[in-house]
């Protein structure tokens, strides 16, 4: 049916001017606001605080555009005052053109645009101010950027990203993209898999990217010839990396790949392989499939040649590594075990499909050996631990194991006191990496050093009772040996025997007085 224009009055004017005022909504005001997109609902104060602070104003006049359809979207818009026509047409839907007709009206208390905080997709209509009109402008980089400092909204949005990802698991099983087809919604949420997928922020898939994407759809890893083998199909132009407009029209061939490659009797798509033998490592063990999922994510693929060293002795544990092909030297010897030297020596071997450098999971200590690579070349999936700890704060089942094992750590910190055996010249490297995870955990801000507050919190959980001021600034500048008002890790070592001859003082004092209790109440 044809539809009949509705003529607008333009003004002369130009068009959007930026106001410049400073102020920003009233918060007791504008919370049912931001409640009203979903993704900003139920935040914390300070996130709140954060997004309004992000708003910036816009003032418009009767014919203003804020945007025209077709123009790529990149904030959300929250209506003060003032009521905006929703117009649609041929191309850019302009108001001016006869053919364009208004479809709607967006009043005063309203939002519009939200999904562009998502999706970076074509506007589908233009907007065009009716009346004088405010608006608060929430522009999805300032978005991101309150987001990566608030735990709410980034949980919401790893949470998204990582159903965006599955979905496009299940889109590719289904057959369901054609690139010569595809709808402008459609194209924008691969678009944002494709920014996933590119995690340097190149604008294009290279190969250990592409290694990972192959890993994450199929939850096994892929040899370099397998993987070489499909970026040579994807890479139309043979410059050795996948750009958007590639990715997109290779997503028939890897929806055919990604059938074919899976096992027909693994239910989850996650189930590890021999190739990915999450389960050789303890605290690995029986994760439910989105935490393998996060923790495949958080893997960096390293390839090695012959002679290539994976690390030193005595360097300090950062990572373990999944040896995908290939075969590693065990070199132990003096100093850093240099291969090199006439009195290293290999020990071991280390085959295909093995785990290595497990430790670094959990304690900062040094390597025990040299790992070097024995065949012509080698493939191995690093998981770092900052990745590792990332992927837990996101795992229910692995933050749990993480505090359990902080709990016990502190507690056998506890018992060690108590039997005076922490004695800074007689400790091995192992004792003194787990006294510095101690030492981390006391740490609470991460500043390197324990302040007077940490220190109280420490005390108390060591002996049950809270401190004066005074009794607190006599055991810190025990401690304290140059004067700063704070404990490093090294004057943390040095004083643990007086801690232990402190810890033990308390304790004896809690029994006499316990024994006066007891002879007041027989008495």
């Amino acid at each position: 049916m044809a539809m009949v224009a509705k003529k607008l009055v333009l003004p002369t004017r130009p068009g959007l001017e930026d106001d410049k005022m400073s102020q920003h909504p009233d918060e007791s005001t504008f919370v049912s606001k931001l409640e009203s997109v979903a993704l900003l609902q139920d935040m914390d104060d300070t996130t709140r605080r954060l997004i309004m602070q992000s708003l910036q104003v816009r003032r418009y006049y009767p014919g203003d555009v804020v945007f025209y359809k077709g123009t790529e979207g990149t904030s959300l818009f929250f209506v003060q005052q003032g009521t905006f026509d929703v117009i649609v047409g041929e191309n850019n839907a302009d108001p001016a053109d006869p053919m364009s007709y208004r479809v709607d009206q967006i009043q005063s208390g309203s939002v519009f645009g939200e999904i562009a905080l998502l999706l970076s997709m074509p506007r589908t209509a233009t907007i065009c101010a009716h009346t004088e009109a405010v608006v608060h402008e929430l522009q999805r980089s300032d978005f991101e950027a309150v987001a990566a400092r608030s735990i709410v909204l980034n949980k919401r949005l790893q949470a998204i990203k990582e159903e965006r990802f599955v979905r496009f698991r299940k889109d590719l099983e289904a057959a369901c993209f054609n690139p010569d087809n595809l709808e402008p919604k459609q194209r924008a949420y691969l678009m944002e898999v494709f920014k996933q997928i590119d995690t340097d922020g190149s604008g294009a898939i290279d190969v250990a990217e592409l290694a990972v994407m192959l890993t994450r759809l199929a939850g096994r890893f892929f040899s370099d010839e397998q993987v070489t083998a499909m970026m040579d199909m994807l890479d139309q132009d043979s410059n050795g990396s996948i750009e958007a407009p590639e990715f997109l029209a290779g997503l028939p061939l890897l929806a055919k790949w990604l059938v074919a490659s899976m096992p027909a009797a693994s239910a989850d798509p996650f189930t590890p392989t021999t190739e990915l033998d999450l389960e050789q490592v303890e605290l690995l063990q029986g994760m439910d499939a989105a935490s393998r999922l996060k923790i495949i994510v958080a893997l960096k693929r390293r390839h090695f040649n012959k002679g290539d060293i994976a690390f030193n002795k005595g360097s300090t544990g950062q990572s373990l590594f999944f040896l995908q092909q290939g075969v590693m030297d065990v070199v132990v010897g003096d100093g850093n075990a240099d291969p090199a030297h006439p009195n290293s020596m290999v020990v071991d071997q280390i085959p295909s499909g093995s785990v290595f450098g497990e430790m670094a999971l959990l304690l900062s200590m040094p390597r025990t050996a040299t790992i070097r690579t024995a065949s012509d070349t080698a493939v191995a999936y690093e998981l770092e631990r900052t990745a590792f700890e990332q992927a837990a704060a996101q795992s229910p089942i692995l933050n749990r194991r993480l505090q359990a094992i902080k709990e016990e750590r502190f507690a056998r910190f506890r018992e060690d006191l108590d039997t005076a055996v922490l004695r800074p010249e007689e400790m091995d490297d192992k004792q003194r990496a787990h006294l510095l995870e101690v030492f981390k955990q006391i740490d609470e801000d991460g500043s390197g050093a324990i302040d007077q507050d940490e220190f109280a919190a420490m005390l108390g959980r060591l002996s049950g009772r809270t401190f004066s001021d005074d009794e607190l600034a006599g055991m810190l500048k025990a401690f304290d040996k140059d004067g700063n008002d704070t404990i490093e890790a090294e004057e943390f070592l040095a004083g643990l025997p007086l801690l232990a001859k402190w810890l033990t003082n308390e304790e004896r004092e809690k029994q006499k007085t316990a024994s006066r209790l007891d002879e007041m109440y027989f008495v």
